[in-house]
């Protein structure tokens, strides 16, 4: 309890005040100010939930996880005075939490591909013979119709060149997702094919209605990434 004139905490039997000598009222209510949120507890919470989010875990986790303690001290000793324990609780768990989930991300993204190197090498060159067969598809079907099909699946029904009927019909082979986009004008094509996961493969790759076929790691291909070497 604080002394009502000059503010200094009172002990549980003191009548009156120690440093001005005023005496002690009786209410509760009168002498005790309303609890103020500690701001380190607010902080702790955002750095906890950024944490988790960006995977942040030096930057945002161990400062989450400092300023939490602080605060959870600071408001234990405040007789009331300071709140916000929860949020600070919060914001100490989730900087713990990303202490593990981050380290462990980075494990995932660097074994799955070891784990799986065969089947992904795999897949990824079977997607490269499967979009060269596209592409000589979709040339076979400019001849015969002066323009460039639809879809994947019109191009797998009327072309010259066989394609697998999954293929056309779902835009899945070999673990990579095949994403075939005309022009407006029907007069080339954008083609994509992109792993569903790190477990399948590492590269993605875009071709067009010029055959070439071009290669990114971890991140999407376009028309501006490089040609695939001459053993992808």
């Amino acid at each position: 309890m604080l002394c009502p004139q000059c503010g200094a905490e009172l002990t549980d039997q003191a009548r009156f005040c120690s440093q001005c000598g005023a005496a002690r009222q009786a209410s509760s209510a009168l002498s005790q100010p309303r609890a103020e949120t500690d701001a380190r507890a607010v902080i702790s919470l955002v750095l906890g939930v950024i944490s988790i989010v960006l995977l942040l875990n030096v930057f945002a986790g161990i400062p989450a996880i400092i300023l939490g303690h602080i605060a959870r001290s600071a408001i234990a000793r405040s007789n009331g005075r300071r709140k916000g324990s929860g949020m600070a609780l919060a914001g100490l768990i989730l900087g713990y939490a990303s202490l593990i989930i981050a380290p462990a991300a980075i494990v995932v993204y660097r074994t799955v591909p070891k784990v799986f190197s065969v089947k992904i090498l795999n897949n990824q060159t079977n997607t490269v013979n499967t979009l060269r067969s596209i592409n000589t598809a979709a040339a076979a079907y400019q001849v015969e119709n002066s323009v460039y099909p639809d879809t994947l699946e019109t191009l797998g029904g009327e072309s010259l060149v066989p394609l697998d009927a999954t293929l056309t019909s779902s835009g899945v082979q070999n673990g990579y997702r095949f994403t075939y986009k005309p022009y407006p004008s029907k007069s080339g094509y954008s083609l994509h094919a992109d792993p569903i996961s790190l477990a399948h493969g590492q590269f993605h790759f875009y071709s067009d209605s010029t055959g070439v076929i071009r290669i990114e790691r971890d991140r999407a291909a376009d028309a501006h990434s490089p040609p695939i070497p001459s053993a992808p």
